[in-house]
């Protein structure tokens, strides 16, 4: 119920807000072509590019209020089918040219849009980061998993080594279970069994994101499960050992 009360009061806001500017640029250009539409559209367009490709992504905004903006304001404020009606209006009237141009100037201008919106984004993003942003990236596996007789876990340290990450730390855990409900645990009397292991990975969210098709390929050749998860964490010191 929620998520409909967003969405509409985002498609009211944008609603209204399409009408006030479409009409002002219409009553003040005392041209057949439709601009008002046009410039509402590749507007609107631009809009949603900086909500998904910067405050989404950044995990600024949460999903309720994405949805308000996207689906709810920018739903509202651009219109295709204004865009198709007027159109077909102008081909009515025998504006052919103008009803081909309107066409390419809406699909071409709001391509241009949001290809704007997401250099815009990517160039604030590197504007606003810090030495100290980074990503923390878990890998769950068990002690006895095995990728061509070697342990799983020395195979993701050495391959991470080699992708030039950050650093690489191989934690045991003393008890556990996974997806199968299966426990895991160090009591005296199960210690041959396997045991859960965490390897905690520190570096930026691009070199992480290359390195996870390394780790699916690990993962599909030793035929295991695991547990994969990324969060944000905030680097304090980051130095090599003194020689």
């Amino acid at each position: 119920m929620l998520n409909y009360i967003l969405v509409s009061a985002g498609a009211a806001i944008g609603g209204a807000l399409r009408y006030g500017i479409s009409s002002y640029i219409q009553r003040n250009i005392s041209v057949v072509f439709p601009y008002g539409t046009l410039v509402v559209n590749v507007v609107g367009t631009f809009i949603l590019g900086i909500i998904m490709f910067y405050l989404n992504e950044k995990e600024l905004i949460g999903s309720e209020f994405r949805l308000f903006l996207t689906v709810g304001f920018c739903g509202g404020f651009t219109t295709f089918s204004t865009f198709s009606y007027e159109t077909l209006a102008l081909f009515r009237d025998s504006e052919f040219g103008l009803a081909i141009y309107n066409v390419l100037l809406n699909v071409v201008l709001c391509l241009v849009g949001i290809y704007l919106a997401y250099l815009i984004s990517k160039l604030i993003g590197w504007f606003m980061q810090t030495d100290s942003e980074a990503k923390l990236f878990r890998i769950f596996i068990g002690e006895s998993d095995k990728y061509n007789g070697r342990p799983v876990y020395e195979e993701i340290v050495l391959k991470a080594r080699e992708a030039n990450l950050a650093g690489a730390t191989v934690i045991k855990g003393i008890m556990g279970f996974g997806a199968n409900s299966k426990i895991h645990t160090s009591k005296l009397l199960t210690l041959s069994e396997d045991m859960p292991l965490i390897i905690e990975i520190v570096d930026t969210l691009e070199k992480i994101e290359n390195f996870i098709t390394t780790i699916n390929s690990i993962f599909e050749t030793a035929n295991i499960g695991g547990l994969i998860t990324i969060e944000k964490v905030q680097i304090i010191k980051y130095i090599s050992t003194k020689k």
